[in-house]
């Protein structure tokens, strides 16, 4: 069990680490995420102080451990995806992936909520951390930024009007302006280039 117990903490500690190294978030969800992964990495501590100790744990709490390195991995995925994934999508899509975020929050908040801390073997410090992470995520349930409004209206009304381009010009600056896409290669690398080829931004910002 100890040697299970080890492999585990060091898996949690894999995937923290993976977290860690993500960044340049979409200014999208970049406030989002960021909180996200900081109050992640401050969970590394606990994760050796367990990998570290050499007290067993019993099968329920080494289980705990198991849901919240899911839970941890649900998180990787979804932060890899706003760093990396098309921002036009992010913006357009704004509701459904701030949606996944808190429920990912959720999920990690719950798992942690489960673990039997006094089961296991780490510092007071550690502890008062991990009740600092959890009041945050607490605090965090269903608050949205909305400082993304102008945005969006900017890019849905690109993609519904087909009017003079003069008459868009400063929406179209301010949309290439904060997804920095300046150039045509910028636009093309999107992975939702329906958007684009339905707004026909494309030829506007050309």
């Amino acid at each position: 069990m100890e040697e299970e117990k080890g492999a585990v903490a060091q898996s949690l500690i894999d995937v923290v680490t993976e977290i860690a190294s993500v960044s340049d978030y979409r200014v999208t969800v970049k406030k989002l995420c960021s909180n996200l992964a900081r109050r992640l990495k401050l969970l590394v501590p606990m994760f050796e102080e367990i990998r570290e100790s050499k007290e067993p744990i019993s099968e329920e709490t080494l289980g705990t451990l198991v849901s919240l390195k899911e839970a941890l991995s649900s998180a990787k995925d979804h932060l890899k995806f706003c760093s990396g994934g098309s921002k036009i999508y992010l913006v357009m899509e704004r509701e459904q992936v701030t949606s996944k975020l808190l429920e990912v929050s959720v999920q990690l908040e719950q798992s942690l909520s489960k673990i039997p801390y006094e089961d296991l073997d780490i510092s007071d410090e550690v502890k008062e951390q991990v009740e600092l992470v959890l009041s945050q995520f607490r605090r965090a349930k269903g608050r949205v930024d909305a400082s993304d409004d102008e945005l969006y209206q900017d890019l849905h009304s690109l993609c519904i009007k087909s009017s003079d381009v003069d008459d868009h010009q400063p929406a179209l600056q301010r949309v290439a302006n904060k997804l920095q896409l300046m150039e045509i290669p910028d636009l093309a690398q999107e992975s939702v280039f329906r958007y684009i080829s339905r707004c026909n931004i494309l030829t506007q910002l050309n």
